[in-house]
């Protein structure tokens, strides 16, 4: 099934991403990996998604790529 996902919804993942990013670094936090991976994969893209099997993948893809991991070396 074709989603509509659009420009819009990429700027405000990322717009999410980069402050929550300053946020924690302001406040010395800890990113919060589980918190961005739902907000960019269940509501502002997964919001669309209304198959269920199409949200278990983009969960999936979430999971693998808003990570800590993707700040190491071997990522």
């Amino acid at each position: 099934m074709p989603y509509e996902f659009n420009s819009s919804d990429l700027e405000a993942s990322l717009l999410y991403m980069e402050k929550h990013f300053s946020q924690c670094m302001i406040t010395n936090r800890k990113y919060e990996w589980e918190a961005m991976q739902k907000m960019c994969c269940a509501i502002q893209y997964g919001g669309k998604i209304t198959q269920e099997l199409d949200r278990d993948l983009f969960f999936t893809y979430g999971y693998l790529w808003i990570r800590e991991e993707i700040f190491g070396g071997n990522f």
